[in-house]
């Protein structure tokens, strides 16, 4: 049974008295099946450029990795024997991919799985949003579905493998059937997707508190805080591994670094303007400002929490959290994608909104969604030339190591993704995104890095070397591999290696498999050690 406040679009844009021209909102039939016709076309575009199916991300085979231990009845556990660990940030994502292991997609294959559940993600994004916007502004309804399914960076986002378009969708669900039945479930969606999600799901049953008295909502609560117990078993923290890692001084911004700065202008300006509408978003996001501005206007005037004003406070915490707990805007700002629904509607309300100013016909709102068409072609454009990146580096490194290296051989990476899972070798992340033990080690620098490779002592290493400059300055590595890319356009690097620790050790090729005694240096006065003891030494 649909929802009152979810099935009557077409009504109330035939009840518009507008005498201009009104496009049709999409069914979700066809939102679904031009959604999987965009990820189609994307896939072909990574085939075609990186030579083989590859994501865009190389974090989206963090998530195929849980998800096919998960499948083999390993919850929570990345690799071999160990227990659980909070590399994942999404606690549900990897449940959904789960089920494409067990049909018996393995390897590369199980990312057409993850790809499969983006585009519906895309697809109810768009669906839902038409609904939402329907509830305000009936006659845009149907630009604003559309827009929101041609809209390039979300399609992006939907079929990197990550969680991106599922998290599109229930924020569009929740916001569109805000008191319906429906809205539980989205919001339990929301709460168990990500941190962000919980936050959001948090605000929602607060707002139906205060709204309705449903002192229900209150029951979402133990799911929402699921995600953030786990972290606290894994880890011994409340937040994943994954969001502690971005606190890195390589990523993090000085001291003196605003916060306030980085949301107007990295992530409003930058991000939602230029980079997801190109150049000159900023008038995107003018007219995002306009509509939303006038939205407001009504809504405080009738002295009402309306449409306008829930988008902008999920708009704003969605932006204010990236800015509180992440700070980096790597990766197409990819943190920011679940809520391009709610910007590109409030974008159509400014185009309008200007269109009525100066007594125009419906032109502007076309010119408006040929602005976000235009960008589709570019979007898929980056996903292949994204995904070369992934499939030329990392993936043909994790071939190489599955190939040349013995089966019990431990790496140290510091990019923990398609290496570890097509290579089917036990890893030591450097980062400790998924190795929690190496987490404290990292935060402290290069030098404890380089002391816990002395004490973990692993086989091999499969390094960006820019990352630890004063180490390769220093000559420890002997490199048996590398991958160069002649244009980064997302990898952590240029060129990523595999290699030994000690130049001096002796290796041998013998029939595929690396023969190698790895002597370690005992004091190396180039490398800044991070600790008290090895600056005894």
């Amino acid at each position: 049974m649909q929802d009152a406040s979810c099935k009557t679009i077409k009504e109330m844009q035939d009840a518009s008295c507008e005498k201009e021209f009104v496009m049709r909102s999409p069914s979700l039939f066809s939102c679904v099946v031009l959604s999987l016709v965009f990820s189609g076309a994307c896939l072909l575009q990574a085939i075609q450029q990186a030579g083989r199916m590859a994501p865009p991300l190389d974090d989206s085979f963090i998530h195929l990795q849980y998800a096919t231990r998960l499948a083999e009845g390993h919850f929570w556990s990345y690799q071999g024997q160990e227990g659980c660990t909070s590399g994942a940030t999404s606690l549900l994502w990897p449940f959904l991919l789960a089920p494409g292991s067990l049909l018996g997609l393995h390897g590369e294959n199980l990312y057409l799985w993850a790809v499969f559940l983006g585009a519906l993600g895309l697809g109810f994004s768009a669906w839902y949003s038409s609904r939402w916007v329907a509830k305000f502004q009936p006659e845009l309804a149907g630009w604003v579905g559309w827009a929101v399914l041609f809209c390039g960076p979300l399609q992006w986002g939907s079929f990197s493998g990550m969680e991106i378009g599922v998290f599109a969708a229930a924020l569009c669900g929740l916001l569109s059937c805000w008191r319906g039945s429906m809205a539980w479930f989205w919001a339990l969606v929301l709460a168990l997707i990500r941190p962000e999600g919980a936050v959001l799901c948090a605000l929602w049953a607060v707002a139906r508190i205060w709204e309705d008295r449903a002192w229900g909502t209150l029951l979402l609560v133990l799911p929402g805080g699921t995600p953030l117990l786990i972290s606290k078993i894994c880890s011994h923290s409340w937040l994943s591994n994954s969001i502690l890692t971005k606190h890195n001084p390589r990523y993090t911004q000085p001291e003196e670094f605003s916060r306030l700065w980085f949301l107007v202008n990295d992530l409003l300006i930058d991000s939602f303007g230029d980079r997801y509408f190109g150049k000159g978003g900023l008038l995107a996001v003018v007219l995002m400002a306009l509509g939303l501005s006038q939205l407001l206007d009504q809504e405080w005037k009738a002295r009402r929490m309306g449409e306008g004003t829930k988008g902008a406070v999920v708009l704003l915490l969605m932006m204010g959290m990236m800015a509180a707990a992440v700070g980096v805007t790597f990766h197409h700002s990819r943190y920011l994608m679940p809520s391009l629904p709610i910007f590109i509607a409030f974008y159509m309300v400014g185009a309008d909104f200007l269109r009525r100013k100066l007594d125009l016909a419906s032109w502007p709102l076309g010119l408006a969604l040929g602005w976000v068409l235009v960008g589709t072609f570019g979007w898929m454009n980056a996903f292949g030339k994204n995904a070369s990146d992934i499939g030329q580096q990392q993936m043909a490194l994790a071939d190489w190591i599955r190939e040349h290296t013995p089966s019990d051989a431990r790496i140290a990476l510091n990019d923990a993704g398609a290496i570890p899972y097509l290579s089917q070798r036990t890893v030591l992340d450097l980062e400790g995104i998924v190795s929690p033990e190496s987490l404290r080690w990292s935060l402290a620098g290069e030098g404890s890095v380089f002391t816990l490779l002395r004490q973990q002592k692993p086989d091999f290493i499969a390094i960006f070397p820019e990352w630890f400059p004063t180490m390769a300055k220093a000559s420890l590595f002997k490199v048996v591999a590398r991958a160069h890319l002649d244009k980064q356009t997302i990898s952590g690097g240029p060129e990523m290696v595999v290699a030994l620790l000690d130049m001096l050790a002796p290796v041998g090729l013998v029939g595929g498999r690396v023969e190698v005694a790895v002597r370690w240096v005992a004091v190396v006065p180039a490398v800044g050690v991070g600790v008290a003891e090895e600056e005894a030494m």
